[in-house]
């Protein structure tokens, strides 16, 4: 964990054995979790197992007579089909690969070859860079292992064996991607409410803002503001006060549009940017307000509402302002009306 934040990097791997799983060899894959300031509130991780991967790779020894392997800017060796190189191996030490090792650890864009002896055997290499995982994809094959009349087309081979491997290492990104959207998902969603948080709501509020200044597409901000729900916390408890908030969210969902954008503003309040102006907004309020009136809920739900429409320079924070003023007055006529 230490290690990983002193890195100060949005991600990383690492290859260890996983106890969860009676020590299977597992590329964990690390990221930081940040609040909508960027500060570090921990780190998440995933863990991948290599089993398969090692199995390709021992197949592809079998038939080809080729090692392929990767090893990360150390020289260490991350993933072989012999499992007992994996984390305990480095080409910058080992045997005639040694000489080689300084030039291939240099990180570039295209593929390169290299030769090496040891042992007697002569062996030619190609290896090429992978950036997004930090490591180097290494293809390895003694000349003596092939037939002599195919030495003219070895570099041939190594190519399309070194494509093979991309393949392996382009499924590893995809889950890897796959399991980074959710992480953001998770980090600009209202863990409670499903709705989004401050930061989802920031950027949906500048792409509102874009298409009001570049196109003079209208919008509004509409604030939710639940009646009485200390009373409902008070009277029901917490948990029930809970999922008050998650019907409220749920029943807003299926109202608005897609393209709008349903927010937990604070405690019991929402907020909504919608495409439209006031008129527009004021009936989406009409409709949120006869879906929770009706159905059966043992609770009664209510609530108070403001309205905002984008003006020219404006920001989140006057908009909302404009739209809590307007709140306030609509409680206070009511209140008055009492």
């Amino acid at each position: 964990y230490y290690a990983f934040v002193r890195k100060n990097v949005e991600f990383a791997l690492d290859v260890d054995t996983n106890e969860a799983e009676k020590n299977k060899l597992t590329i964990f894959v690390n990221f930081r979790v940040e609040d909508e300031n960027g500060r570090l509130l921990g780190v998440a991780g995933v863990g991948i197992n290599i089993d398969r991967v090692t199995g390709l790779l021992e197949k592809a020894n079998r038939q080809y007579h080729r090692e392929v392997y990767l090893v990360d800017q150390d020289g260490l060796v991350q993933v072989h089909r012999d499992k007992s190189r994996i984390e305990r191996y480095y080409i910058s030490k080992a045997g005639g690969i040694r000489d080689v090792a300084r030039a291939i650890l240099m990180p570039r864009d295209d593929s390169r070859s290299f030769q090496y002896d040891w042992d007697g055997e002569h062996y030619l290499l190609s290896t090429r860079y992978i950036p997004e995982l930090k490591w180097f994809l290494v293809v390895e094959q003694s000349e003596s292992s092939a037939l002599a009349s195919a030495r003219n087309n070895l570099m041939r081979t190594v190519i399309i064996g070194l494509l093979a491997s991309i393949l392996i290492i382009v499924l590893c990104s995809i889950t890897i991607n796959h399991y980074q959207g959710r992480l953001e998902k998770l980090i600009k969603t209202d863990p409670l409410t499903g709705a989004a948080n401050r930061r989802a709501l920031d950027e949906a509020f500048g792409q509102f803002a874009y298409k009001a200044e570049r196109y003079g597409t209208p919008f509004s901000a509409v604030i939710l503001d639940l009646d009485k729900f200390k009373a409902i916390n008070d009277e029901y408890g917490h948990l029930a006060g809970d999922d008050v908030l998650k019907d409220v969210a749920a029943t807003t969902r299926r109202i608005i549009r897609p393209t709008d954008t349903l927010a937990r503003w604070g405690g019991d309040e929402f907020l909504i940017l919608m495409d439209g102006g006031l008129e527009e907004a004021g009936a989406l309020t009409k409709r949120v307000g006869q879906a929770l009136e009706g159905g059966e809920r043992d609770i009664p739900i209510t609530f108070s509402h403001g309205l905002a429409a984008y003006g020219k320079g404006d920001t989140l924070e006057s908009m909302t302002h404009r739209a809590d003023q307007a709140m306030y007055r609509s409680k206070d006529r009511d209140c008055r009306d009492l």
